[in-house]
């Protein structure tokens, strides 16, 4: 049986110069966090993961991560997420028309905002994960987003019509309760 625990540490620095009467402005932005993610089944807490790498996925296909009884972890134990705590999607291909769409399921979607927990609005929301070699989406709660079998369990990862050979990884950390 695995045991899982993670960390985000994110850090993004933006400086900006501005040019007013001969002195320089400097502006400094800068979001920092760095979480820990011990083992459990509290909020900030994880203790399932599921990670894979999709390679030479073709044009208009639509790949589904079923989060409840479909997924296995390295261990090839079935994963059943409850609550969904991060998804992180990173697109690895270079070719730009390889932008990879990620949402919920049109029928049974994930995440959809239902009593103040979601990553989307509604079903037919999604994000566009572009395609350069190193473009990423990364969706975090610490409270977690839960799921439903059968109804609110499954998210897609869709490619786009003109593309080829797709690659992608994918990590979704989350609980089961």
């Amino acid at each position: 049986m695995s045991t899982v625990s993670g960390s985000i540490n994110l850090s993004l620095i933006a400086t900006e110069i501005a040019q007013s009467g001969g002195a320089a402005l400097v502006a400094k932005y800068n979001f920092a966090e760095l979480l820990d993610l011990p083992n459990g089944v509290s909020d900030n807490q994880i203790n399932k993961a599921y990670y894979t790498k999709v390679t030479g996925v073709a044009a208009s296909t639509i790949t589904q991560y079923d989060l409840v009884g479909t997924l296995t972890d390295k261990d090839g134990a079935l994963i059943n997420f409850d609550e969904v705590v991060l998804i992180a999607v990173r697109n690895l291909s270079s070719t730009l028309a390889n932008a990879l769409s990620v949402g919920p399921h049109a029928t049974n979607g994930f995440g959809i905002l239902a009593a103040s927990k979601g990553f989307w609005n509604a079903a037919a929301d999604k994000n566009i994960v572009n395609a350069d070699g190193d473009s990423w989406m990364v969706l975090f709660s610490k409270s977690g987003v839960p799921t439903t079998a059968g109804t609110a369990d499954i998210l897609d990862v869709t490619t786009q019509a003109a593309t080829s050979l797709n690659t992608w990884e994918i990590l979704i950390l989350g609980r089961d309760n």
